[in-house]
């Protein structure tokens, strides 16, 4: 049953985003949450992604479509949105993600019901054109699960990766426009990699978050996104000179809490041992070429028990295995990279 009746704003950052935009806005509005907002902020696309966004405003009054002159980065586009917005709750989607059609209701619904939490997101399905759709759990953040460890995660550089896509959960606003994206002056271009980090680090020091452990959310990673493209044109160097500025903002954060004395004490400590963790973009990279090397060793028991003819199966088993070495030799070669790290 739905129960609350606050406006929800969905903020919708946009780029060269024609193949998929049309079904993410298309899930948005036929949510049966129906007090909502679209708030479409179209970073200077060069594709179709304007027209079809004008036509959804021009078909459902609940469409805001805003477009920039010229490309303002990916991260000051998604703080555009933000600032759009008018409702109680807002919440970010990516153009080639979706909604299921009850996701906004039972979220904002939890959040009705517990005003100590200030996000809460759910479970999803991981699309990626290599792998196949999987259901991906955020279990480090049920309900369950005491909120101090869960705090904790945020700030300690140990915790799984995964709860960072909690930054596409339902947010309360008057929490969020109190929370700062970036430190310093506006973001630039290539501002994107791990911003979520100090973000919702900032987020749990205000209040609980939490993911709903029901699959209510569609994410698609793919080659070629924006995120890919800014994160890829880093060298390791890079990356890992980001990621100690992030540890350091953690710690600033952990020692401006507003917490009692024992709990900053916890997370002062776990944002200074962040500091001997391994490298977090080593472990997301090492995690995603894992999954690439089982994917592909699942494809080649598969040909192997496929009727086919020789020459075929010969062939294709030549190609996974060559995928599989290559694959291997990344992984041995981030090993070694994430010791020296």
């Amino acid at each position: 049953m739905i129960v609350a009746k606050s406006l929800i704003s969905v903020g919708l950052p946009v780029y060269n985003g024609e193949e998929f935009v049309d079904n993410v806005i298309e899930s948005v509005l036929e949510q049966d949450y129906r007090e909502l907002e679209l708030i479409i902020c179209d970073n200077a696309s060069s594709d179709a992604t304007a027209r079809i966004c004008q036509e959804w405003a021009e078909r459902d009054n609940r469409v805001r479509y805003y477009r920039n002159e010229e490309n303002i980065g990916a991260l000051a586009n998604f703080e555009r949105t933000l600032k759009l917005a008018r409702g109680s709750y807002f919440n970010w989607v990516g153009h080639d993600d979706a909604f299921d059609p009850t996701y906004l209701s039972e979220v904002v619904t939890y959040l009705e019901a517990h005003p100590d939490v200030v996000l809460c997101a759910s479970d999803f399905r991981g699309v990626d054109r290599q792998l196949g759709v999987h259901d991906q759990c955020l279990d480090s953040l049920y309900p369950t699960i005491p909120w101090r460890k869960v705090r904790k995660g945020f700030f300690d550089g140990t915790s799984d990766s995964m709860r960072y896509n909690s930054v596409y959960g339902l947010f309360r606003r008057e929490v969020m426009v109190t929370v700062p994206m970036t430190e310093g002056p506006a973001p630039g271009k290539d501002a994107l990699y791990l911003w979520e980090v100090p973000f919702l680090a900032r987020i749990a020091s205000h209040g609980k978050v939490v993911a709903l452990p029901k699959v209510l959310r569609t994410m698609r990673w793919r080659v070629g996104s924006v995120g890919w493209q800014v994160n890829s044109a880093r060298t390791l160097g890079e990356s890992l000179a980001v990621e100690r500025s992030v540890k350091r903002r953690n710690f600033r954060i952990a020692a401006k809490a507003s917490l009692p004395l024992l709990e900053k004490a916890e997370l002062v400590l776990a944002s200074a041992l962040s500091f001997l963790q391994p490298s977090l973009f080593i472990r997301r990279t090492v995690d995603m070429i894992a999954a690439q090397h089982r994917a592909s060793r699942d494809r080649l028991r598969v040909i192997q028990q496929l009727e086919m003819a020789a020459e075929e199966r010969l062939r294709c088993i030549g190609h996974l295995n060559e995928e599989i070495e290559l694959l291997t030799e990344k992984l041995g070669n981030l090993m070694n990279q994430g010791q020296a790290a």
